[in-house]
C-alpha cells in the first residue's frame, strides 16, 4: 500500500519539473531551471537561467529517474534527475522555495507547486470527506511525513500560507472564506487561486 501512495506522489510531482525555482549557484538569487519537453519517457535539454547574473548551463539529460532515498545520495551531482528531495532535479542546486518545519523540510518546485500542495493540504484540514477513498486521494499527493502526522501537515500548511503572504506564491485565500461547517455540509468556494 505505500509503495502505491509513493508511485503515486512522485507522479505528482513529475508534472511541476518544466519550470523549477532554484537559489542561483552564482549570484544566490532566485534562478529557473526550465525544461520545456519534460516527459518521463524521453530525454529533455534543461536550462538553468539566472536573470540577475546571467549565468546560464545546458544539460542535456538521458531518462534516468530516481524517486530520493538516502541510497540515493551518491547520484547526486551526476546526471541523473532525482526528484523528493530539496534539490531541483536536474541540476541538484538548492531550491527557492523551502524552510525547514521541525525536523522535516517543507520545499516546492514551483508556484504552480507550492499552490497544488497548498490546496490539498487546506482541503484535507477544512474539508469533511464523505467517502474515504476521496481523502486517501489527496494523502497519496503528500509527502510521507505530512501524511502520518497532522500536526505535520498543520505546520507545512502554517509554512505555505506565510509564503503566500510574502508574496512568493500567489495570494493565500482569505481567512475569512475558510469553509464553514453547517452539518455535513462544507462550503469551499474559496478553494481556487
Amino acid at each position: 500500500m505505500s509503495k502505491d501512495k509513493s508511485n503515486q506522489y512522485r507522479d505528482n510531482l513529475l508534472q511541476f519539473l518544466n519550470e523549477v525555482t532554484i537559489v542561483c549557484p552564482k549570484c544566490k538569487k532566485m534562478a529557473y531551471v526550465l525544461t520545456p519537453e519534460y516527459t518521463f519517457a524521453q530525454a529533455c535539454t534543461t536550462t538553468l537561467t539566472c536573470y540577475h547574473c546571467k549565468h546560464t548551463e545546458r544539460k542535456r539529460m538521458i531518462h534516468n529517474l530516481y524517486f530520493y532515498s538516502p541510497r540515493f545520495q551518491d547520484k547526486i551531482g551526476q546526471d541523473v534527475i532525482i526528484i523528493g528531495t530539496s534539490l531541483d532535479p536536474f541540476f541538484h542546486q538548492p531550491l527557492w522555495y523551502r524552510k525547514k518545519a521541525g525536523a522535516m523540510e517543507v520545499w516546492s518546485y514551483s508556484p504552480d507547486h507550492m499552490k497544488d500542495l497548498h490546496t490539498n493540504l487546506y482541503t484535507l484540514k477544512y474539508r469533511k470527506f464523505a467517502a474515504k477513498e476521496r481523502r486517501d486521494l489527496l494523502m497519496k499527493k503528500i509527502p510521507k511525513w505530512m501524511r502520518d502526522s497532522a500536526p505535520n501537515r498543520n505546520k507545512a500548511l502554517e509554512i505555505l500560507e506565510g509564503w503566500f503572504r510574502e508574496g512568493l506564491g500567489s495570494r493565500v485565500p482569505d481567512q475569512e472564506n475558510k469553509p464553514s461547517r453547517k452539518g455535513n455540509i462544507v462550503n469551499t468556494h474559496m478553494i481556487g487561486y
